[in-house]
């Protein structure tokens, strides 16, 4: 069988889900968010696991009222028009079911999952966070499973996250396939990276797209499991469950696989398995030693990194003289060195914060790649951070930390409970976010305590912690 077959099929599949696709009543992303409302049966790696309440979703008609072709004697269908969404649905399932009979007859041998060693994880999601928490997969596949060997496609902040990794034998750079998926497929089948073995390609939670899993398949895998919005293209799928982590649900892969009991085994033998990791280089950790010098920092003294910005949308914030106060505080009491961590569009709002304060201070935004910001991290003592992308960082870094959360976000699903190193402080819980909200309800005094009884648990400039 000539083996530009499965992709000639594919781009014929594109082609007519791309032409029957109905109007954006329910985009992918809400798609994903609703699949996520509700739960799943599976492995439960956390013993404290609660139902998440759902954030409010973007309502979308797709109705267009400049446009009635209501008394148009002859309509016709332009080119690249939508069907409604009844017949675009059956459509796209008489598609999804032919093309995955005619992949049946292309590989009649699939092998058992439990028997597969090999195994390509994809890596396209849109946020910082979920690729962070998908690098517990490949360290538990390795635990679990003898002789594992463990590729990567990934583009984008997936593909700094995941480089330097090594649990990876492989690491492909490809295009995105949400926006070149064709060059995606072409840039995993060049890569070839287990040759003419089998393999299994696993999709993480936060990469369910369609066009993720139709990269793969126009690759020339045959064996998909995981997370997506194609389940027909499968071998075996999930869907996200809201009473675990993130990180819980992609573990859940390996149950999947056929692999539950023996990861249950190593969690208990290891809990530090579900902890997300980052592998800065010497490279990666020199440019975050010159970048302290040349701001000033004696890295013979305390320090602590702020995290004090995230996306106005997200209603995540705390009061610009509250964070003041608290950079007051430690450096009166603590002598700490104080340093700012964001990017570069959110530097002229740590600059405002830093203008107030009555002593020098740093910030590295918008001046380092994702690796650099988490070797000065893994330089760092301490970290006040919100709910955010660097969080992450620092929590892979293994660096002490209090988290200020917000009331109307599950804790479970993203916030490091249950590790002595992170003090999460969420002192209401709302089932939606106010237009106006600020974390309000979370004080100065409390942050200033949680930051000192961490520093007497973590003494500075020690380190030993982070092993």
């Amino acid at each position: 069988m000539n083996d530009k077959c499965p992709l000639r099929v594919g781009r014929a599949f594109t082609r007519l889900v791309t032409a029957s696709r109905g109007p954006p009543v329910g985009r992918e992303e809400d798609i994903v968010r609703d699949q996520r409302k509700r739960p799943a049966e599976g492995l439960c790696p956390q013993r404290s696991c609660r139902p998440a309440r759902s954030g409010p979703v973007r309502q979308d008609t797709g109705i267009d009222s400049s446009k009635n072709t209501a008394h148009d004697p002859n309509p016709r269908r332009p080119r690249g028009t939508c069907y409604p969404e009844p017949i675009a649905s059956a459509l796209k399932s008489a598609a999804l079911i032919n093309l995955a009979i005619f992949e049946r007859l292309l590989h009649p041998r699939q092998p058992d999952l439990p028997d597969i060693t090999n195994f390509l994880i994809l890596q396209y999601p849109l946020a910082l966070g979920t690729a962070i928490h998908a690098t517990p997969l490949i360290a538990a596949i390795h635990a679990t499973i003898p002789g594992a060997r463990v590729a990567a496609a990934a583009s984008g902040f997936a593909l700094e996250i995941l480089r330097n990794n090594p649990g990876l034998e492989t690491l492909v750079p490809t295009p995105s396939p949400l926006r070149e998926l064709l060059p995606a497929a072409n840039a995993i089948r060049r890569a070839n990276p287990f040759g003419r073995e089998r393999y299994a390609v696993l999709l993480t939670a936060g990469n369910e797209r369609s066009r993720v899993i139709l990269s793969a398949l126009l690759a020339g895998a045959p064996t998909r499991v995981g997370f997506t919005l194609l389940p027909e293209l499968t071998a075996a799928h999930l869907n996200f469950d809201p009473r675990l982590s993130q990180i819980a649900n992609n573990l859940r892969i390996l149950e999947l696989l056929g692999h539950g009991p023996a990861l249950l085994d190593q969690l208990q033998s290891n809990p530090s398995l579900i902890e997300p990791q980052v592998f800065p280089s010497p490279d990666d950790v020199a440019t975050a030693h010159q970048l302290l010098r040349e701001q000033g920092i004696d890295e013979s003294k305390p320090i602590a990194v702020f995290i004090t910005q995230t996306s106005p949308t997200q209603r995540k914030s705390w009061r610009e003289d509250r964070f003041r106060a608290v950079a007051e505080t430690l450096h009166r009491t603590q002598a700490m060195q104080i340093v700012f961590a964001g990017t570069a569009s959110e530097s002229p709002a740590i600059e405002a914060l830093r203008a107030g304060l009555s002593f020098p201070t740093a910030s590295v935004a918008g001046q380092t790649s994702l690796l650099e910001l988490s070797a000065i991290l893994g330089l760092a003592d301490i970290a006040l951070t919100l709910d955010t992308g660097p969080m992450h960082l620092a929590r892979a870094m293994r660096l002490p930390m209090v988290i200020i959360a917000p009331a109307w976000s599950p804790a479970v699903e993203w916030l490091p409970l249950n590790n002595p190193r992170a003090r999460i402080l969420k002192n209401l819980d709302l089932p939606t976010a106010p237009a106006d909200y600020i974390i309000d309800e979370v004080t100065v005094p409390e942050v200033e305590q949680h930051l000192t009884e961490l520093l007497t648990l973590y003494p500075p400039r020690t380190f030993t912690h982070r092993t």
